[in-house]
């Protein structure tokens, strides 16, 4: 059957009508798509659309240009509040600070409208490769969280804090890909921009994000396939192309002839780009590559694809995509951040100081390519030091206290939303050094989750849509509670 219908649309590629006949199912099964059960060929209108560059309907109706949106998963139970000073309800410090690591009373530096504590490695390594120009344009945001701590038992907060069904609601969509991830951890999965928000690529090298873009499985899906190697071939590649760009001939005929001409250009530039990308030619292996940009290779240090680190190359290039609009959304889970010390502080500093020039450099990539950006930092629980007012004191064990951490970059700049000492804070911790858990976001990850989506609609002048986006959290009347960002004009 497969055969028949397979001959039957070659035979009929100029028949809209007998074309219309089939699902892209049916396409995939007459063997258009010979890959795994996960893997999904884009529809034809929603990949001629992003080809195109036009936005999704959701977009259309609100006309949002949406920022670049990235998660960072520091895994383990990362001490952010031994980088940053948290706050009490007044907006002052507390009385000590000698169970959060910070000693009694720790030396205050501003940056990024943050309160880091001045001998911070997390500031360090922000101020690392973070530019004066860049640093003045974005703005940080810390919440007050009680979360559980990282075990074996508890994975890390990928569920609890997944924003990319959030974005899929507000309208956002990737050029190429809807979820883009760096995790260890998990298996790759295909990815394609169209696709249901749990369909993400799990990247393990730039050669990986260009096979997945021209349609090439190099690995198994995690549902069925067994066949590693399984691949369109380049035969069925080529079929893709040709029958997609005759039906988007030919539906041009149907079209209101006052628009023929202008949509006519636009529709042939589109097909020209399918039949580029499926075939996996220029215009799918360039686009994705880092080191064919100079910024990119500058900012992350890229200088050989032989020698550099595949961490490093892998990193570089999901945050080049989602910079640059080819993905809806990018994960990055960096693991070691239960800081085990056994009797000092190297390795959790080392951690921190990774952290920060994570961080910073995708702020600096950002302001480099003159592009906007969304960074949401969490990790599941935290840590506390032995009773001492030393801010070197050891870490001693988990504690469900702690801080989550969201920054925010434009070209033209951020400013916070509110102006007091707790504009860079929302929730707060208590004078005996714990999380106020009767704040919003005191214990309950569904609404810290939405108030990092409050911020970032904020940003957009989007925020009357957060029920919309995130029902059953935070309402409508009560968003100005978690409101911290606000693009500057």
């Amino acid at each position: 059957m497969k055969k028949e219908t397979h001959k039957y649309l070659q035979q009929n590629a100029d028949n809209p009508d007998a074309l219309k006949k089939f699902s892209r199912r049916e396409l995939m099964g007459a063997g258009f798509a010979g890959l795994a059960t996960r893997v999904w060929l884009p529809s034809t209108a929603g990949l001629i659309a992003n080809l195109l560059g036009t936005t999704s309907t959701a977009n259309a109706a609100t006309n949002v240009n949406w920022m670049p949106f990235i998660t960072i998963n520091l895994s383990g139970g990362a001490s952010i509040h031994g980088n940053i000073v948290p706050l009490n309800a007044s907006g002052s410090m507390l009385p000590t600070y000698d169970f959060l690591g910070l000693g009694k009373r720790p030396n205050i530096e501003n940056y990024l409208g943050l309160n880091f504590m001045d001998k911070s490695r997390m500031l360090e390594g922000l101020k690392s490769v973070l530019s004066p120009e860049a640093a003045s344009k974005a703005k940080g945001t810390i919440l007050c969280t009680s979360t559980s701590p990282d075990t074996n038992a508890i994975p890390p907060l990928r569920s609890q804090f997944d924003m990319s069904a959030v974005l899929e609601k507000t309208g956002k969509k990737g050029e190429f890909f809807s979820d883009l991830q760096m995790n260890a951890n998990l298996t790759s999965i295909r990815s394609f921009h169209d696709q249901e928000p749990t369909s993400r690529l799990n990247v393990a090298s730039v050669a990986q994000l260009k096979d997945s873009l021209s349609l090439t499985a190099v690995y198994a899906s995690t549902v069925s396939s067994t066949d590693a190697t399984a691949r369109f071939t380049q035969n069925q590649k080529r079929n893709v192309a040709s029958v997609l760009s005759k039906m988007t001939e030919l539906q041009l005929n149907s079209r209101d002839s006052g628009k023929l001409n202008s949509e006519k250009s636009k529709i042939i530039d589109a097909s020209k780009k399918l039949e580029d990308l499926v075939g996996g030619t220029v215009s799918g292996q360039t686009l994705v590559d880092p080191y064919q940009s100079a910024l990119a290779k500058n900012v992350y240090k890229l200088t050989d694809p032989t020698r550099d680190s595949a961490s490093l190359q892998t990193t570089a290039a999901i945050m080049y995509c989602n910079l640059m609009g080819y993905s809806s959304h990018t994960y990055l889970a960096l693991p070691g951040y239960d800081y085990h010390d056994p009797s000092t502080r190297t390795q959790s500093n080392q951690r921190d100081f990774e952290a920060g020039q994570q961080i910073g450099r995708i702020i600096e990539l950002a302001h480099q390519l003159k592009k906007s950006v969304f960074i949401f930092i969490n990790t599941d629980g935290s840590c506390v030091s032995i009773k001492s007012d030393d801010i070197t004191s050891q870490w001693s064990g988990d504690t469900t206290n702690s801080l989550q951490l969201i920054f925010a970059y434009t070209p033209t700049g951020v400013d916070f939303s509110k102006n007091d000492n707790l504009r860079s804070q929302i929730g707060h911790y208590t004078n005996d050094q714990a999380t106020d858990k009767n704040t919003l976001v005191g214990d309950r990850t569904d609404y810290v989750a939405a108030a990092v989506t409050a911020n970032y609609l904020n940003l957009h002048g989007q925020i009357h849509r957060l029920t919309e986006v995130v029902p059953s959290t935070i309402t409508q009347e009560r968003s100005a509670e978690v409101v911290r960002l606000k693009a500057k004009a």
